[in-house]
Parts: structure tokens; C-alpha cells; sequence
């Protein structure tokens, strides 16, 4: 397992935390992974919370594809950010 395959107990726990710290209105930071990444992002959005999705890759393309439409809701009250590191 792990937070990319995570359980439905792992889920379920996600879901509570981020609603029970919602009273707080802490701002969600994730990779939009699969997984726990991407339910901490669909529970910001369910609470209102705004929400950052910190890309490994270029913003032209989302991966995993299958967060396109996530991605996509979290610009409406969050934002995108792309990581880019220098190697050498």
C-alpha cells in the first residue's frame, strides 16, 4: 500500500482530517497524485478550502490524467504550481 495505493481506511481518514481541520480554513498542499494526494484535494474543494497542486511536470498536461477534471475544479478556488528544480 502506501499513500498513491491508499486503503479505504487511509481514504477515510484523509476525508475526516480535512474536514475536521475545515473550522481552520488551512490551505491544502499536495502533488495531485493519486491516492491520498487527490483525496486531500476533492475534500479541500467539498469544504471550501482553498487548495495547491504542486506539478513535478509542465501545467500543459496533468498527470495522472484521470485528476484532469480535479485539476481543473481546483483552479476555480485554489491554483496550480509547477516545481522546477536545476540538476547540474
Amino acid at each position: 500500500m502506501g499513500t498513491r495505493k491508499a486503503s479505504a481506511y487511509w481514504l477515510s481518514v484523509c476525508k475526516d482530517l480535512i474536514k475536521e481541520l475545515s473550522v481552520f480554513s488551512p490551505i491544502i498542499v499536495s502533488g495531485l497524485a493519486y491516492g491520498i494526494d487527490s483525496c486531500a484535494h476533492k475534500e479541500a474543494l467539498k469544504n471550501n478550502l482553498q487548495t495547491i497542486g504542486v506539478l513535478a511536470h509542465g501545467l500543459e498536461r496533468i498527470y495522472p490524467q484521470s485528476n484532469e477534471s480535479l485539476a481543473k475544479q481546483m483552479t476555480r478556488i485554489g491554483t496550480l504550481l509547477r516545481f522546477k528544480t536545476r540538476l547540474g
